[in-house]
């Protein structure tokens, strides 16, 4: 009897031990999943706070940027330019290559020179309007010119002179001074409006 009860006693031991163990393992397991989410939630706290940080950045610097470029049109208007829309000729925010040959066309008439000719591709189908960032994009033209030497001279100093850039890459003359045709491939520039939509960014 005496080893009976002995070997009762060391099965309920053995037990207790298992039972103990079992759910010492299980709680630690418990702590582990637990402890893993409570990390997996603070880095996605962090992540979220750092992009929300970087939105509200982003749009102090753009309301500084705004109030800075209503200053310096205000100041154009009443101390240097009458109309300083005109500036915005300089350098379009759209392709428009009708409206760059009539300007072309208008410094010839202004200047009392002979256009003959105004060729050029017509990309508006293929060219970029809206960028997200954007670069100054070329635009190339091709104009031939008849008249004296003096004259043609004249009307490649008011390109140079007009509000709008041109770059003269090549100047074919032929003739005599006094009857002179000249071919002038010339580009300028247009800069796309960018893109000001505002959009959502889901943060993981």
């Amino acid at each position: 009897m005496a080893d009976i009860g002995k070997r009762f006693q060391m099965d309920k031991a053995q037990t207790v031990i298992v039972a103990t163990a079992a759910i010492t393992a299980v709680v630690v397991s418990f702590c582990l999943v637990f402890s893993k989410s409570l990390w997996d939630l603070r880095s996605y706290k962090s992540r979220v706070i750092s992009a929300k940080e970087e939105a509200r950045d982003t749009l102090r610097g753009n309301i500084e940027t705004a109030e800075q470029l209503k200053v310096n049109y205000i100041a154009l208007e009443s101390e240097q330019f009458a109309n300083p829309d005109t500036i915005f000729d300089a350098l379009p925010s759209k392709y428009d290559f009708p409206a760059l040959a009539s300007s072309i066309e208008k410094i010839a008439e202004q200047g009392g020179y002979s256009i003959s000719n105004i060729t050029g591709e017509d990309q508006a189908l293929t060219a970029v309007q809206v960028a997200a960032e954007t670069e100054p994009v070329e635009m190339a033209i091709s104009v031939t010119i008849t008249g004296t030497y003096e004259s043609i001279q004249s009307f490649v100093a008011d390109l140079e002179r007009s509000i709008r850039p041109f770059s003269l890459n090549i100047l074919e003359l032929r003739g005599t001074d006094e009857e002179m045709e000249a071919t002038l491939e010339l580009v300028t520039y247009y800069q796309p409006i960018e893109d000001l939509e505002v959009t959502t960014t889901t943060v993981r």
